[in-house]
């Protein structure tokens, strides 16, 4: 480890937009709203993010009365269009009020707390990127290789690298960062890093989830949707047919976030279809909605194959 080794993990910072009267009102980011004791009456919140749907549905259980403003014409506009179709039927379901393709032309004035969440932006002014030759990207964040290095002995690691912004992202690269440091080399690989969305349906997406799904399978098909009383939520699954493997997969559904973590290792690891066709999950388990859509591009590549 040399001395002169330097790890920038600065993070991002919420990018406040520029609406005539947002300078004369005390507009909550996040963390405000994770930290404050306040329960507004009226919580209108701008952007239908991951940020922004998760506190919607908070506020709205503790009983604010929550309106979420998004410019596009659905929520999680970075994820499949199912993904946010579901979760704009669960807020709605709460009594979250969405207004899709509209935009805010002025802060509030009558009393609704207003929460930004429309987006965070590198944290990266004022800590001498100058003065070590670092140029940041158009998007501010500072451009770093496989290896999370910026320049010689200068490492970026978590938000402030834009290239995930993830908590376990930013772990993982730490990780990265320190085999480095300490003589093990080791690369990155961003191939698999799940983008979840902690709210109810939650969300887990990993890989390439461009275009149509592959195949689909309803959550609420399963034993422990019936046993639990749940039937939302939806498995895509995204292949490569011609290596026969995964390269995506996009999962809403009840506590999805903790089941569909397989998909992760089966992205990652490139495991053939057949494989994961001969998976055996534990019943009744929501992942048991795994296998239909496993063993489906299974039989479409065996039928390839002959």
């Amino acid at each position: 480890l040399s001395c002169t080794d330097l790890v920038i993990a600065t993070g991002a910072e919420a990018v406040l937009p520029d609406i005539p009267g947002l300078d004369k009102t005390a507009a909550w980011t996040s963390d405000d709203a994770l930290s404050s004791e306040e329960l507004p009456e009226q919580l209108l919140i701008l952007g239908g993010g991951p940020v922004g749907c998760e506190l919607a549905q908070i506020y709205a259980a503790f009983g604010s009365k929550v309106t979420v403003v998004e410019s596009s014409d659905r929520l999680l506009g970075k994820e499949p269009d199912f993904v946010g179709e579901a979760i704009a039927h669960a807020l709605q379901d709460r009594g979250v009020q969405l207004r899709l393709e509209e935009s805010l032309d002025r802060a509030p004035d009558d009393g609704t707390r207003l929460l930004v969440a429309t987006g965070k932006r590198p944290r990266v002014d004022g800590i001498g990127l100058e003065r070590l030759g670092i140029e940041p990207d158009d998007s501010g964040a500072i451009p770093i290789d496989n290896r999370c290095c910026a320049i010689e002995h200068v490492y970026a690691i978590g938000d402030v690298n834009g290239i995930a912004p993830f908590t376990h992202a930013a772990n993982y690269q730490a990780r990265v960062v320190a085999d480095n440091l300490t003589g093990r080399e080791r690369l990155m690989d961003t191939r698999a890093i799940p983008r979840t969305v902690y709210t109810d349906p939650s969300v887990f997406c990993v890989g390439d989830t461009s275009g149509e799904p592959a195949t689909t399978m309803h959550v609420g098909g399963t034993a422990r949707a019936a046993v639990t009383q749940r039937d939302d939520g939806l498995v895509g699954l995204y292949a490569d047919d011609q290596r026969g493997v995964l390269v995506g997969a996009a999962v809403v559904g009840p506590d999805a976030d903790a089941w569909a973590g397989e998909l992760t290792l089966a992205i990652r690891a490139e495991v053939p279809l057949s494989v994961l066709a001969d998976v055996v999950h534990a019943f009744p388990t929501y992942a048991e909605a795994l296998h239909p859509p496993y063993s489906d591009l299974a039989r479409r590549r065996s039928g390839k194959d002959r």
